[in-house]
């Protein structure tokens, strides 16, 4: 809803975030009073904000924080300035308290005290910056120049020994195996259950059988039918 006879004497208070950086803008406008105009026509003013969106792009989500009468804006623009300390925060890139009443006009200049804020701020958010980028850097060789301890290399070692099946491992489970019978009710379940199912174009019961060949794991010299012995053997066998 743009600027009207109903909104001619009102202030749309907002909030504007950049997606990308984070920082945010605390503004008014007389001309837009809904989120969605806000988002489509309007990302906020202000010579460092406006510098910002230059520089990271308008990425920018938009949020209307409140609409108020021109005798009661002041009051709560000034509040917000203050309990969030705007001028002086990182999270904010007002350079002045916003009162909702006052806008940019041509020939505008800031007084000595804003001016030294807006020097102090700028130099924080440099250092900030600076320090993020060198902290970046710093992970990265870090992680480049990484070498494992001896003792880290022996925990290593003993976890993957885990996953290796010892000779005690491996009889038991042959014992486990060993003698073990279908029954005769399993057996007829089971016939029942293939009758008459296809498998592709074939019939299960006139479907030519591939006779696998018999090959030898040359880590672990153990043999078996070649799709079993690929699949766990050979370039995966845990002995190799």
């Amino acid at each position: 809803m743009k600027n009207n006879q109903k909104t001619k004497d009102k202030v749309c208070l907002y909030i504007a975030t950049h997606n990308k950086t984070g920082l945010k803008y605390f503004g008014k406008t007389t001309t837009y009073f809904t989120q969605e105009d806000l988002q489509k026509y309007y990302h906020g003013s202000g010579t460092y904000w406006l510098n910002h969106l230059r520089v990271h792009g308008d990425d920018v989500t938009m949020k209307v924080y409140g609409i108020y009468n021109l005798d009661e804006v002041e009051e709560m623009a000034l509040k917000f300035s203050e309990e969030n300390n705007i001028v002086e925060s990182k999270e904010y890139a007002n350079l002045i308290s916003e009162n909702g009443l006052d806008g940019w006009t041509k020939g505008m200049t800031h007084s000595q005290e804003a001016k030294e804020k807006m020097k102090i701020k700028a130099k924080n958010r440099d250092e900030f910056s600076e320090n993020r980028i060198k902290g970046r850097i710093s992970r990265k060789e870090k992680l480049k120049n990484y070498k494992p301890t001896e003792m880290t290399k022996e925990k290593i070692a003993k976890s993957c020994k885990k996953y290796i099946k010892t000779e005690e491992h491996k009889k038991n489970l042959s014992i486990s195996l060993t003698g073990h019978k279908v029954t005769e009710i399993t057996k007829e379940k089971l016939s029942e259950y293939m009758t008459g199912r296809k498998r592709g174009k074939y019939n299960m019961k006139n479907k030519p059988r591939k006779v696998q060949e018999i090959v030898t794991c040359p880590h672990c010299n153990k043999e078996g039918k070649t799709s079993g012995m690929k699949r766990y053997h050979f370039d995966n066998c845990n002995y190799k």
